[in-house]
């Protein structure tokens, strides 16, 4: 059995609200959400990554500004000479006449992108299950439960936003089993201003300048020039772009699944199994359904924990009695299916312990559970037997209010009996109280 230290050290995420349907990437700012996830806020505010992803999460473009620099180039000189005499000495006059002009038009140009909110109208319950429920994730997942990688695309800056925006990496504090809503809403949380980008633009002004130079000789004689200037006028357009968001409203229904009074059905079985022999040749294939030699069913009925034993188990007499189904346990094999329902977000430990097991208990979860279970998928094989003593445990990874498919073989191998299962919350709770966790299976052939 692992320390109460190690498993004191699971901590609980905070439970969030189950949706069945694709939630929203845009929603409005929720403070009481935010408030009760202060710690994600403020783990993405030092995070350098947080803000494009959310940018790019919540469809905001950036503003691009044009701010102009006008730059004026050298004149371009002509002179024309000529030759006069003159009896009088001529003095010189200068004239200038010196214009520049620039002209601006500014065009704006709004795009809409619009984004959908999604509500939650009513809420379908549910006493059992025909198979597995996992509340919608918005990101597939690896087999370790981690959020699958994606590369950083470049940056890229258009004037004008053409197609989807470039897809970003989920910063590693935002939990990767939330949904889209509460992506949404946490990307909220962090008040992003609207970002702009300055495009500096230069505007070359063409003057066109042309100065004529006439000239007067004689002895004695004088200069008289006269300067003339034209300039032509230059006009350039700045374009401003804008985004306005458009938000649609969907509704939907959740589902929630009733585990008040939910328990495990059970079959029982009898066991030729002898534990006392280390040879005893135990197979959980003598119980399944796809054995045509399997048993004959001695009794059945429902049991919310997988807890118990003879009475003043490991003395006493034999005789087990399972909420009223009373018999001799010595050679008896149970066999429980049904479904986990997880009350918390976070990992599950479902262990054996090799000391109190007696004699044998094999668990398996997700699809095994149904009808292909054997002795090589188990999620554990715990014995104590003449062989010696064996534990087992088995853990899942679970998102508030889903429900994996679980079965569960207890045998006794002759003499007094016990089945120990004993549970480690998310929340670092241990217990051997099951009560609440178990729904079962509306039809007999869920689980053949």
């Amino acid at each position: 059995m692992r320390s109460a230290g190690l498993i004191n050290t699971l901590v609980g995420l905070l439970p969030l609200a189950a949706l069945p349907v694709q939630a929203s990437r845009c929603k409005p700012r929720n403070d009481d959400f935010c408030a009760a996830h202060v710690d994600v806020v403020s783990a993405l505010h030092v995070d350098a990554a947080a803000t494009p992803y959310c940018l790019s999460y919540l469809s905001v473009s950036t503003v691009t500004v044009e701010s102009t620099v006008s730059v004026t180039p050298p004149a371009s000189v002509d002179i024309v000479s000529s030759t006069i005499t003159a009896e009088t000495v001529t003095s010189t006059v200068v004239s200038e006449d010196i214009r520049s002009s620039e002209s601006t038009v500014i065009s704006t140009h709004v795009s809409f992108s619009t984004s959908t909110i999604t509500l939650t109208t009513s809420t379908t319950t549910v006493t059992c299950l025909n198979s597995a429920y996992y509340v919608p994730r918005p990101f597939d997942k690896r087999g370790d439960g981690t959020a699958k990688r994606r590369a950083r695309p470049p940056t890229v800056l258009n004037r004008t936003p053409v197609g989807e925006p470039p897809v970003l990496q989920m910063p590693d504090e935002i939990p990767v089993d939330w949904p889209a809503s509460a992506v949404s809403q946490i990307c909220s949380c962090l008040a992003l201003p609207t970002p702009t980008t300055t495009v500096e633009v230069t505007v070359s002004l063409d003057p066109s300048i042309q100065i004529v130079t006439r000239t007067a000789t004689h002895v004695p004689s004088a200069t008289v020039t006269s300067v003339l200037e034209s300039l032509a006028l230059s006009t350039y357009t700045s374009v401003l772009e804008s985004v306005t968001l458009v938000y649609e409203t969907e509704y939907a229904v959740a589902t929630a699944i009733n585990t008040d009074g939910g328990k495990l059905n059970y079959r029982r079985y009898d066991s030729p199994y002898n534990a006392d022999n280390a040879n005893s040749g135990f197979t959980s294939s003598q119980f399944s359904p796809n054995n045509p030699d399997r048993p004959g069913v001695l009794s059945t009925g429902m049991l919310a924990s997988l807890t118990f034993s003879t009475p003043n188990w490991p003395n006493g007499g034999t005789y087990l009695d399972l909420d009223g189904d009373s018999f001799d346990s010595a050679q008896a094999a149970i066999l429980f299916q049904g479904f986990f329902v997880a009350q918390q977000q976070g990992t599950y430990y479902l262990e054996t312990n090799e000391n109190y097991v007696d004699n044998y208990a094999y668990m398996w979860t997700g699809d095994d559970a149904y009808s292909m279970w054997n002795d090589d998928n188990a999620a554990f094989k715990a014995s104590r037997t003449g062989d010696g003593n064996f534990g087992g445990y088995t853990t899942l990874d679970l998102y508030i209010g889903d429900a994996v498919p679980i079965t569960y073989l207890w045998a006794n191998g002759g003499g007094v009996g016990q089945s120990y299962i004993v549970m480690y919350t998310p929340g670092g709770v241990e217990t051997t109280d099951l009560t609440g966790y178990f729904v079962p299976a509306c039809d007999n052939s869920v689980f053949a």
